[in-house]
């Protein structure tokens, strides 16, 4: 049972729910207490940053509901 409607859940809620952390790689992850030491001269820092970014984006704007709504559709 729900709490709130499904309409009212984001698939980023639930992902964020279920996993530690939604990032692709720890050294981004806003909840990570320590930062790399290697974070100012890693060519692949921003782009592991702007990728977490743009997923979260999707998943925190995709709903329960509308999953099942796709689900039916398929």
């Amino acid at each position: 049972m729900l709490a709130k409607r499904a309409s009212e859940i984001s698939a980023g809620e639930v992902l964020r729910a279920v996993e530690e952390s939604l990032e692709l790689v720890p050294c981004v992850s806003a909840e990570h207490e320590t930062t790399c030491h290697r974070a100012d001269e890693c060519s692949t820092h921003l782009l592991w940053k702007r990728v977490g970014d743009a997923v979260a984006e999707v998943v925190d704007t995709v709903t329960l509901a509308e999953l099942c709504t796709n689900g039916e559709q398929q």
